[in-house]
């Protein structure tokens, strides 16, 4: 079997160089335009699209930069900002000053345990034990335990 040769750079360089010839051909189906052959080739397509390419280029007005169509844009955009003189403007003077709100004291619980802290956690334990151990003794739990143990978690939740 013989081994093909691979074409050399000069070879396609003397081909690509040829005018090409392209045979017109006229078909019988004149009619239908998808019928027709093509009588433009390949190479004629590609160098009509570069020159409209080119040509689309060097005609527009493109003179500007790019940093300059940036800046332009930048200027644009502060121009819709609302500038400070206007803001000044927009706020009520010290003669239009509205009464102080007074601020309500934030109610604080004090000596609590707190309940994150190991030692907290410790105290709230004990307190609780104590309280369970006194509803244990209660003569009403030993006659209705549930209804006790709503009735204490309800004075529970109305101290808190």
């Amino acid at each position: 079997m013989a081994i093909k040769k691979t074409t050399k750079l000069r070879a396609k360089a003397t081909r690509a160089s040829k005018p090409k010839i392209v045979n017109k051909v006229v078909h019988q189906y004149e009619d239908n335009p998808f019928l027709k052959l093509s009588t433009i080739s390949k190479k004629e397509k590609q160098l009509t699209k570069a020159k409209a390419f080119n040509d689309k280029i060097v005609n527009t007005n493109s003179t500007v930069s790019k940093s300059a169509l940036r800046r332009r844009k930048r200027k644009a955009k502060q121009a819709l900002k609302p500038k400070m003189e206007e803001l000044f403007e927009s706020l009520p003077t010290l003669d239009d000053k509205v009464e102080e709100k007074e601020f309500v004291e934030q109610t604080t619980i004090s000596n609590q345990p707190n309940a994150l802290k190991r030692s907290g956690q410790r105290i709230i334990q004990k307190q609780e034990h104590e309280n369970f151990n006194n509803i244990l003794k209660n003569q009403q739990f030993r006659s209705s335990p549930f209804a006790t143990l709503r009735q204490s978690i309800q004075q529970n939740m109305n101290q808190q």
